[in-house]
């Protein structure tokens, strides 16, 4: 016999489960919930209720980053909320569904990315609460970015 290689598996495959309508709601309303209290949670580091020693990996020196930081934390989130919020309907839109669903994609990498990184953080604020939270983020995008409207 020859040597044939695997067929890669797309995630966009019909041979992959179709996204249920029922996982897409949970993951809208997951989305808008996790997102809503991240947003709230950097607003408290703004106003100094928690301390910013405890975020970014702890790498955080000055209050001249720490507001830099959130700040770009914040406005990164509502942006997120946002698309969460168009693609459920909520929010009305002129962006095209394959952009909202490219951005879907490149949302769960970056949340992917993100729960590597609060797993690799010196803080275990992050190791042991963000880096689930993130996850979660991660999977909900994806059921969002494969789910069909």
């Amino acid at each position: 016999k020859s040597w044939q290689p695997v067929p890669a598996i797309k995630l966009n495959s019909p041979s992959l489960p179709k996204t249920s309508v029922h996982m897409q709601k949970i993951a809208q309303r997951g989305l808008m919930i996790l997102f809503s209290f991240t947003i709230m949670f950097h607003v408290l580091i703004i106003i100094q209720v928690i301390p910013f020693q405890h975020v970014w990996g702890g790498r955080l020196k000055t209050l001249k980053e720490m507001y830099q930081f959130e700040s770009f934390s914040i406005l990164l989130n509502l942006c997120f909320l946002m698309i969460v919020l168009i693609k459920s309907g909520i929010m009305k839109s002129r962006i095209p569904a394959r952009m909202l669903k490219i951005t879907l994609w490149m949302m769960a990498a970056f949340f992917l990315l993100n729960t590597i990184a609060n797993l690799l953080s010196l803080t275990n604020l992050e190791s042991w609460i963000f880096a689930p939270v993130t996850a979660l983020i991660c999977i909900f995008s994806f059921i969002l970015a494969r789910s069909e409207n």
